[in-house]
């Protein structure tokens, strides 16, 4: 009766061979092999046959996936919640997902809404492309200008939901309306003392070269 879930962490490696099975873009983008990872669901009591599903889920969806099953109540769960519960696909359904992915990285993003992707490499400059992730899942063939309905529906979503990400970045979402914390701050992996002692190893990894070249 017990719930396992694995995924590993997001995006492929440029190494030789690929790690990515040839999909477009490594760790750190917004492309497939930037973002696809395979996960694991293990619950003997529940899952009593082993299946395969393509229909796309994330991390965010592990707390409201877990909060249905144990029947946490609506009030427990703060908004916003960008991740839904993917229960029924546990349980064998076939129904598409009922919200989009969004994702907001290092001045690029992404939205999958089932089949369809829209990615930009610049948020908040206009410029947008359009995949099909069941026909080009290797996202080769930008089908912005070819399905304007499908375009527009996910341009129209993803700003929305990119303009919300800037009121939470504000505290806005707080009770109070801004952040409480009187010091809030990002912090980088690369610039906490307890890393340091790694680095010199690090730098030969694939993973962290990057950020670690000036070190």
């Amino acid at each position: 009766n017990t719930l396992v879930w694995f995924c590993s962490d997001n995006g492929g490696l440029k190494v030789n061979p690929p790690s990515t099975g040839g999909l477009r873009g490594i760790k750190g983008s917004v492309w497939e092999g930037g973002l696809r990872v395979p996960a694991i669901i293990e619950w003997p009591e529940r899952i009593g046959r082993a299946r395969v599903t393509n229909s796309p889920a994330s991390v965010v969806d592990i707390f409201p996936t877990l909060a249905e099953l144990i029947s946490l109540p609506e009030s427990a769960i703060l908004q916003p919640q960008d991740g839904v519960s993917i229960t029924n696909l546990i349980d064998g359904s076939k129904s598409p997902r009922s919200q989009p992915i969004r994702i907001r990285f290092m001045g690029a993003g992404a939205l999958i809404d089932n089949q369809y992707k829209l990615v930009t490499q610049k948020v908040g400059s206009g410029e947008y492309e359009l995949y099909d992730l069941l026909e080009d899942p290797k996202e080769s063939k930008d089908l912005f200008a070819a399905r304007p309905e499908a375009a527009s529906r996910l341009r129209a979503e993803f700003e929305k939901w990119n303009r919300s990400v800037d009121v939470s970045d504000a505290g806005k979402d707080y009770p109070e309306g801004k952040l409480t914390d009187p010091n809030p701050r990002r912090i980088f992996w690369r610039d906490l003392p307890a890393y340091e002692p790694h680095f010199k190893d690090w730098k030969t990894r694939p993973e962290y070269e990057r950020w670690l070249k000036d070190r």
